[in-house]
C-alpha cells in the first residue's frame, strides 16, 4: 500500500486541490440545437427549444391573440394578463 500524503504529514498543494472536481461536473453545452446552435445542459430543454426553432409549436392566447411557443408561458400570460373573473350570483 502506498502511503498517502496525509500519512506523511503533508498537505496537498493548492494546485492539486483545485485539480480535483468538487460537486457536480459541468456539462455546459452538452446538447446543441442543430438549427440555431444554442446549447443546453439538459436534453429536455433542447427538445422544448426545438419546437420554437422549427416553428412547429405555436400557442395563441384566445383573448388577445399573443403567440407563445410554450404552453407554460401561455398559462403564465393567462394568469397575469387575463385572470378569471369570479362572478357572485348570491343576493345578500
Amino acid at each position: 500500500m502506498i502511503p498517502s500524503m496525509k500519512d506523511k504529514g503533508m498537505l496537498p498543494s493548492a494546485r492539486q486541490t483545485m485539480a480535483r472536481p468538487r460537486g457536480r461536473v459541468s456539462t455546459v453545452g452538452a446538447f446543441a440545437c442543430d438549427i440555431c446552435g444554442t446549447t443546453f445542459t439538459k436534453n429536455f430543454n433542447l427538445t422544448r427549444h426545438k419546437g420554437k426553432c422549427a416553428g412547429t409549436k405555436i400557442y395563441h392566447c384566445q383573448i388577445c391573440q399573443k403567440i407563445f411557443h410554450r404552453t407554460d408561458k401561455l398559462q403564465i400570460h393567462m394568469a397575469m394578463r387575463h385572470p378569471p373573473q369570479i362572478l357572485c350570483n348570491n343576493n345578500f
